[in-house]
């Protein structure tokens, strides 16, 4: 090889050198953000059905740019409040609301937050909690009815306090018309007080959404409302269903 040859390969080589150096050191100054919790769980311990849980994550920024945060919950029953974004060497924070009006026993409520921390592209943010109520609903206080048209599908359910006290019935209200009930049982003698529901064998095929509320003598639980979803299948195709199986 000549010694321009030489000369030009060096001088090469250096260039290279010098532009791969140029390019980390400018990589290395880029203002970036950085998402920093102290915490991603809550417990928040015994509560009672229908309390809203409101807790509040802590999010520190010690980036050099500005953080920003999207949250997206798991289901409806989480509403969350948060700061967009975040100002370099700030904190803001992310506020989960779980609403326990419908469960029971223990929970696990979560959100996904979205930053622009390339290092923690996503987090998940989880709220548990044991839910109990005053008054048990048996075998549940969601009810799914599916019945031919012309014939009524009972089903009936309980209630009873986990504490074993007493409990009275003092009323039923239905919110839709077709819902037809039978209180077998007020809850006198110590006994626990039995419902009876059926959708009204005249309703025509198609849904029923409504809800039956009782009404208790108990202070802490006045009103125990039960959730009915029913369908009613037209007599023709329940009789198509059945010859095919």
């Amino acid at each position: 090889m000549s010694s321009q040859s030489v000369r030009f390969v060096t001088l090469l080589a250096v260039l290279l050198v010098g532009t791969a150096g140029s390019a980390t050191a400018l990589a290395e100054n880029v203002a970036l953000p950085s998402a920093v919790l102290t915490s991603t769980t809550h417990d928040a311990g015994t509560v009672d059905k229908g309390q809203v849980i409101s807790h509040a994550f802590r999010v520190h920024n010690p980036g050099a740019a500005p953080l920003q945060l999207e949250v997206k919950p798991a289901c409806g029953c989480t509403v969350p409040e948060w700061d967009r974004v975040v100002a370099p060497g700030e904190s803001g924070t992310i506020t989960l609301k779980v609403d326990t009006a419908r469960f029971k026993g223990s929970i696990s409520k979560s959100a996904t937050v979205t930053t622009n921390d390339p290092s923690r592209p996503t987090l998940k943010l989880v709220v548990q909690a044991e839910v109990t109520s005053p008054v048990d609903v048996l075998p549940s206080e969601r009810l799914v009815i599916r019945q031919t048209e012309g014939k009524a599908e009972r089903r009936e359910l309980s209630l009873r306090r986990p504490d074993g006290a007493p409990l009275r019935v003092r009323d039923v209200q239905v919110s839709d018309d077709a819902l037809r009930y039978e209180l077998k049982n007020t809850g006198a003698a110590g006994v626990d007080p039995q419902l009876v529901v059926w959708v009204a064998e005249s309703t025509p095929p198609g849904r029923v959404d409504g809800k039956v509320t009782l009404l208790t003598d108990a202070k802490d639980a006045p009103e125990v409302t039960v959730r009915v979803r029913a369908s009613v299948v037209a007599a023709s195709e329940a009789t198509k269903v059945a010859s095919l199986k």
